[in-house]
């Protein structure tokens, strides 16, 4: 279901039968948490208007940056799968061991899985999706709705049913690109800093894929442009002031390919299709 010329007037009345399974779950989220208006880029933007995407596109970083919270279907595939999953309560409870061990001291240990943050989220299906890079870096804060139980990501606790305190095994949580800016003591300038983070971030989405490579290389990473760097440093994803280092970028990938369609200059990594490690 999109947006269109056509049907517009049409949504503006109600939202037609067949709703997708993902945007009737996230309504529903929606009225459970008392938020009152939600934002579906592919209901909220005109998908065959050249003019509405360009200037809702463009928008799009201030949209999630100012977001009161991202409802991610991080297990979903595609829009007709859903948030929900079906569980019994017991899967998503600690397991709790007392163990009785001779010569040793009585003791409950409480087991968990060293890689639970990323087997259920990092390495999920949204998550390699081109488009997610920005929203995920620019959120405030995500609810992840993962196969089995529900993630909890913001700037200060990554957490899920079975740890709502928090992860065990010291998973990283989400830091605010803001904060990012501020932490330069091993870098001699903020400039510098806002590179470093431009390559990680640029090699965290060319690891990822795109529906429609030759429309949105650029643009589906054009909003973390927009927040780290001047506009008028930015050239199809490298940065004036630091150009002739970061023309040094390698591809990773053994499997990436030139693009076949013209969309960027042979010198920017936004001309290969794969993963690119861009150095600065």
């Amino acid at each position: 279901m999109r947006l269109k010329k056509d049907n517009i007037s049409t949504f503006r009345t109600g939202l037609p039968n067949g709703i997708p399974k993902t945007f009737a779950d996230a309504i529903q989220v929606g009225r459970a948490l008392g938020i009152r208006y939600l934002w579906i880029d592919s209901l909220c933007i005109i998908q065959d208007s050249p003019d509405d995407w360009r200037h809702e596109s463009s928008r799009m970083a201030s949209i999630y940056e100012h977001a009161w919270c991202g409802i991610a279907a991080t297990k979903a595939a595609n829009s007709s799968e859903g948030l929900f999953s079906d569980r019994h309560p017991s899967t998503v409870r600690p397991v709790e061991v007392r163990a009785y061990w001779s010569g040793h001291q009585s003791k409950t240990y409480y087991l968990w899985m060293p890689d639970l943050w990323t087997a259920n989220v990092d390495d999920a299906a949204l998550m390699h999706r081109g488009w997610v890079t920005q929203e995920v870096v620019l959120s405030p804060r995500i609810l992840h709705f993962a196969s089995g139980q529900i993630f909890w990501e913001c700037c200060s606790l990554r957490a899920c049913e079975t740890y709502p305190l928090g992860i065990p095994n010291k998973t990283s949580f989400k830091t605010s690109l803001d904060t990012r800016l501020l932490e330069r003591e091993s870098f001699r300038t903020p400039a510098l800093q806002r590179y470093r983070l431009w390559q990680m971030y640029v090699e965290m989405y060319t690891a990822s894929d795109l529906s429609l490579p030759k429309e949105d290389k650029l643009i589906a990473i054009s909003g973390l442009a927009h927040k780290l760097g001047p506009p008028e440093d930015y050239v199809v994803g490298l940065w004036k002031p630091i150009l002739t280092q970061q023309l040094r970028w390698q591809v990773v990938d053994d499997q990436a390919t030139l693009q076949s369609d013209w969309r960027a200059p042979s010198w920017s990594w936004a001309s290969i299709n794969g993963k690119v490690y861009p150095e600065t």
